[in-house]
Parts: C-alpha cells; sequence; structure tokens
C-alpha cells in the first residue's frame, strides 16, 4: 500500500502556512502573544509529518521509471525538509528556553543552542531559509506531479519540465 499521497499533504500544508506567517508579517498577527507559538507548532509539526512522508516515497520509488526524476524529486524534497528542521530547531530551543529544565540553565552546550537559534530567529537569515525551504518544497512538490501524471498537468510543471530538459 502506498501512504505517500495521503501523507504528503500535510507536510506541505503545514510548512507552507508557516511559510506564508514568515515571510509575509502582518503586523494584526505578529502583535498576537501566540504568533512566536504558532509558527513554532506548524514548523516543528511539518517537519515531524515530513519524516514520515519521506519514508513512504522511498519505499515506493522503485516503482517508479524515471529514476533521475524520482531521484531529483527525493533530494529537493529532503533538502527542504533539512533547512525547515534548521527552523524548528531553532523554534525548540527558543520555546524551550523560555522555561528551560535546570540541568541546561548553565550548561555551555545549551547557552551555545540558545544562541545560534536566536541568531537564526533574530536575522534575516530566518527568511532567507524559508524561502529558500519554501521554494524547494514547491518545486519538489512540482516534481511529485510530474512523476505521477505528467509534464503537461499545469503551466508551471511544463516550464520545469523544460527547464530541466524532462521533454
Amino acid at each position: 500500500m502506498n501512504l505517500h499521497p495521503i501523507l504528503v499533504h500535510f507536510p506541505i500544508a503545514l510548512l507552507t502556512t508557516y511559510s506564508l506567517l514568515e515571510l509575509f508579517r502582518l503586523p494584526l498577527l505578529t502583535k498576537q502573544s501566540y504568533y512566536f507559538y504558532l509558527k513554532a507548532f506548524l514548523v516543528i509539526a511539518g517537519i515531524l509529518m515530513a519524516l514520515p512522508t519521506i519514508v513512504t516515497g522511498l519505499l515506493v520509488q522503485s516503482q517508479f521509471a524515471n529514476a533521475y526524476l524520482v531521484d531529483l524529486h527525493q533530494w529537493v524534497n529532503i533538502s527542504a525538509t533539512v533547512l525547515f528542521g534548521v527552523l524548528g530547531a531553532s523554534y525548540a530551543v527558543t520555546w524551550l528556553n523560555h522555561n528551560p529544565p535546570k540541568m541546561f540553565k548553565k550548561a555551555w552546550w545549551w547557552k551555545m543552542k540558545v544562541k545560534v537559534a536566536g541568531f537564526i530567529l533574530q536575522t534575516p537569515i530566518v527568511l532567507l531559509i524559508t524561502l529558500v525551504a519554501f521554494f524547494l518544497v514547491t518545486i519538489g512538490g512540482a516534481l511529485g506531479g510530474i512523476i505521477v501524471y505528467g509534464s503537461n498537468i499545469d503551466p508551471f510543471t511544463q516550464i520545469l519540465s523544460q527547464i530541466l530538459h524532462l521533454q
């Protein structure tokens, strides 16, 4: 049974919503006390849902004839997952640091993680990582569509197919 098509929609929805919130910072939302936690939840849940999606994709990849296209789809989506994983880890560390366990408070390694997470989330780096990861998810989704339905399913997949010389 191929669960990949069922599971893939959850991380895409969560990570796309996270990306839109991160990239388009509407003052109405950014002023809300829950804004940080909403973004943190979306990116962490999206990453957690991406893991079984990747596994189920790996389990069915041999069923498709175009190994190049399947490998490219896999590489692009794993790359996006890693980038979103950096953001998710940064949010998790920052969230946990609001009330850290006592044994973490003085540990040098915890202080280093907090500094790195702060650097990622409080500088334009967060926007760059989000933009690249969102771009990769978009490309990865289009490649998945091409694998299953062919390159003529919409104008974007036609353009992507031409750029990658898939036609």
